[in-house]
């Protein structure tokens, strides 16, 4: 297994770090050299001049550091563009005695030909490729239907791929500089087109038909566009390859983005040294409300300022030194700063940032991990402080998009939005100690928070949300609004993720729709009670979660990463005790199981743990703390359960309730399996399930017609002394032994015999709360002839996926 050292610094850290090259007169050596991006155009068209004037080249070196050189202390080769071909440009950096190669693309024009043959767009082909690709589950998007999104602050290119034949017959490919005719149309709202031309063109955007590029205007914000582009100098026998249509196109307040360092428009913080990095691409003084991506962005350790990474100058650099074993050098590795991103962005009141990808993928895959490789140490170290060996893991902390509300938000619209984009991690799913080093994707705090049609893989965490409205406006203040810091993901899909794919601290609202999250190293979802002051689990801000209709996993065993990282395989461990409760043991089998495969080795139990709640801490804290998962079927039953959209409400959901003030878990219709550590007991499966040792009518099942029968049972059993019946109704008799259709079947019987006693024990202190979701009953009736229909009705259906059950985890709240 291959070896890392890790720096465990990570949550003492938030840095601004000024970076120098290091040496203090030590003799360093250049290893390598590259252009960085966005500098210097490798491609350029025959007889035009190279512009080298922007170059600046990154030199690293054999002690880990690396300097930046502008042009301006470089020299530069000819670089003959006479004629097309690949041609060769030297780059000499004389203080060094140092020199590299760069390739230069020298293409013809649509001068060099005599008519074009052939005229695509290649963003236009990569957008329809990508959006429609099913080559796997993790790559594929949940609505390949959105339309080609286009940003109104810069021009739009369609990146155009044209070849035709020059005066000897020869074909000529990859031309650039190609004459075009642009046929703009507005698409009108009831699906008819409207032509473009003269001022109503103009008033809403520019073209350069030459190289193909569309520049909208703030009055095409909003709208929608249909563009066709023809070949001016098309060969009339392949006239049908000559021109292509752009069927859709939606302009939006934003940037179009082709290359990493464009990215850099994200972060409007400044905190990060991106002022002299926007300055060397010429995106100085750009502002924008969004990000556009045109292509796929692939960004790395030269696509970000110097002071992510650990240099000698970094401000507690001495520090960590003295915890890393002096043969392991860390600088050039990035720092874990707990609360900050490569990227970040402050949204002020009443403004709206969308961050939309096409479909195109944003791969951060060769981004460093927060690691020292094995390589950079000169011995094997011994396993201690700054040094994790074999079998232990940190903690990372480092967001690529940090997000945060800046002020008082009072007005709703203000907003951020992800759309339609691939991400990709620097991490993976298995046991290697470096993988816990990967980065983590978005956190956003406080600001409300939209997430729609993305794909996900490879990251450390995928979305962290933080707080809400609480925070962010008082309740009872004129300026309070509920919808205010709520965050809703929608037809995303996420996979491999090192710890988990949501991590939710104290977020009042969070909504998961339509939704597909599969394989993590821990839980699937991650909710922490935020804030709690001292022993009183009332104060702070519990994590809310409703998942409609989505279908969210994270198989794992006791020992995984995450759970031996945190300290929690024996807990989990213990929880597989639990199916005695299912295989007949204890209660009837169920025919299902809480085991849902066994590992590799053939006998360690495989569970499927979706959710985890705990109070605010690094590690697992049993001690009390509130907040929910709740499950919905369907949006309609998500309707029914809040009373929303004319819904008359009722309990429709299942998962886990930890938000009454009182030892009963309330809203709940059912859930698969919720474990409530802080008293070491399993919670009652129904609503209202009591989770007091007291209480022996615990009993989980998987069925909801088994369920509310035995939910009913028990609150039946526990009140025959106050109603004078000393002994178990005959009808009662082996009930747990009773199919289910024998259980409803006792239970009218009881109805039909004792309708008083029923009464009764629906008045009573120790009913079940099924008993509330018998309308006569709630209504204070009692028909009966109506509670044994409802009664007859009680479905045996089941949530889980399959034959096995899901598990939710929580600290008792009490």
């Amino acid at each position: 297994m291959k070896k890392v050292s890790k720096i465990l610094m990570s949550l003492l850290f938030c840095f601004a770090i000024a970076f120098t090259i290091a040496g203090c007169g030590k003799s360093v050596k250049i290893t390598a050299a590259t252009v960085k991006n966005g500098t210097l155009a490798t491609t350029i068209v025959v007889g035009s001049t190279l512009d080298t004037s922007k170059v600046v080249v990154r030199y690293k070196y054999d002690n880990n550091t690396s300097k930046d050189v502008p042009a301006s202390e470089l020299e530069f080769s000819t670089v003959d563009t006479s004629s097309a071909g690949t041609k060769k440009l030297t780059i000499t950096y004389a203080a060094e005695d140092y020199d590299f190669d760069v390739s230069i693309n020298v293409v013809a024009s649509e001068a060099d030909v005599n008519s074009i043959d052939q005229l695509e767009s290649a963003l236009l082909n990569a957008f329809n490729a990508k959006r429609t690709s099913n080559v796997s589950e993790e790559s594929s998007f949940m609505n390949p239907d959105e339309p080609l999104y286009v940003g109104d602050d810069n021009r739009f290119d369609f990146r155009i791929v044209a070849s035709g034949e020059d005066p000897l017959g020869n074909e000529v490919d990859n031309l650039k500089k190609v004459r075009t005719v642009v046929t703009v149309e507005l698409i009108n709202g009831n699906g008819t087109y409207t032509v473009l031309e003269g001022d109503d063109l103009t008033a809403m955007v520019a073209i350069n038909t030459e190289d193909t590029e569309l520049d909208f205007t703030d009055a095409a914000v909003g709208k929608q566009f249909r563009v066709t582009v023809k070949a001016a100098n098309a060969n009339p026998d392949y006239e049908e390859y000559t021109y292509f249509v752009a069927d859709k196109i939606e302009v939006v307040d934003g940037y179009n983005v082709y290359n990493a360092a464009e990215l850099s428009l994200y972060d409007n913080l400044g905190a990060r040294n991106w002022a002299k990095f926007k300055e060397e691409h010429g995106l100085t003084g750009i502002t924008t409300n969004g990000i556009i991506l045109q292509n796929d962005i692939s960004v790395g350790r030269d696509d970000v300022p110097e002071d992510v990474f650990w240099s000698e100058s970094s401000p507690n650099y001495s520090t960590v030194k003295s915890k890393v074993p002096a043969d392991c050098n860390f600088v050039g590795t990035p720092i874990d700063d707990a609360g900050r991103g490569l990227y970040e962005r402050d949204i002020a009141n009443g403004q709206q940032f969308k961050f939309i990808g096409n479909y195109f993928k944003l791969d951060l895959s060769s981004f460093p991990k927060m690691v020292i490789e094995r390589t950079d140490c000169a011995s094997e170290s011994p396993i201690g402080l700054g040094y994790v060996g074999e079998g232990s893991y940190i903690t990372s902390h480092l967001t690529t998009f940090f997000n945060r509300a800046r002020g008082t938000i009072t007005d709703n619209k203000t907003s951020l939005e992800y759309k339609n984009i691939n991400f990709f991690g620097n991490g993976a799913l298995n046991t290697e100690e470096e993988n816990s080093g990967a980065i983590i994707l978005m956190k956003a705090q406080y600001v409300k928070t939209n997430v729609k049609n993305t794909v996900m893989n490879n990251f450390y965490v995928g979305y962290i949300f933080e707080l809400g409205n609480e925070i962010t406006v008082e309740k009872g203040s004129s300026n309070y609004n509920p919808n205010i810091g709520e965050y809703k993901v929608e037809q995303c899909k996420g996979f491999y993720a090192y710890q988990c794919f949501f991590y939710v601290w104290g977020a009042e609202h969070l909504i998961i729709k339509d939704s597909v999250f599969k394989h993590a190293g821990g839980p699937a979802i991650i909710g922490d009670h935020a804030e709690i002051q001292g022993s009183d689990h009332h104060t702070g801000y519990p994590a809310q979660i409703d998942v409609i209709s989505s279908e969210i996993e994270s198989q794992v065993v006791p020992t995984s990463v995450w759970f031996a990282n945190y300290g929690m395989s024996q807990q989990v461990a213990t929880i597989t005790q639990a199916e005695q409760l299912y295989n007949g043991d204890v209660l009837p089998a169920t025919g299902r199981s809480i085991i849902v495969d066994t590992a590799e080795d053939g006998y360690t139990p495989v569970l499927n743990i979706v959710a985890l709640f705990k109070a605010g801490a690094l590690s697992f804290d049993p001690k009390p703390s509130q907040g929910y998962i709740r499950f919905f079927d369907s949006e309609t039953d998500y309707n029914k359960h809040y009373g929303l959209n004319n819904e008359e409400q009722q309990t429709m959901t299942y998962g886990l309730d930890m938000m009454s003030t009182t030892k009963q878990f309330n809203g709940m219709n059912f859930c698969e399996l919720a474990i409530a550590t802080g008293s070491n007991i399993l919670e009652s499966s129904g609503n209202g399930g009591f989770i007091n040792d007291n209480v022996a009518t615990n009993y989980i099942t998987s069925a909801v017609g088994t369920l509310k029968a035995m939910g009913v049972y028990g609150a039946v059993a526990a009140n025959l002394n106050a109603f004078g019946l000393t002994e178990m109704p005959e009808i009662f008799a082996n009930f747990t032994t009773l199919t289910l259709e024998q259980q409803k079947a006792a239970i009218i019987n009881f109805f039909t015999a004792a309708p008083n006693a029923a009464i009764g024990i629906y008045m009573g202190d120790n009913k079940h709360a099924l008993f509330d979701e018998i309308s006569d009953f709630a209504a204070g009736a009692a028909d009966v002839a109506n509670i044994i229909n409802q009664v007859r009705n009680w479905a045996d259906k089941s949530y889980a996926e399959g034959e096995f059950v899901n598990l939710y985890i929580g600290s008792l709240g009490m």
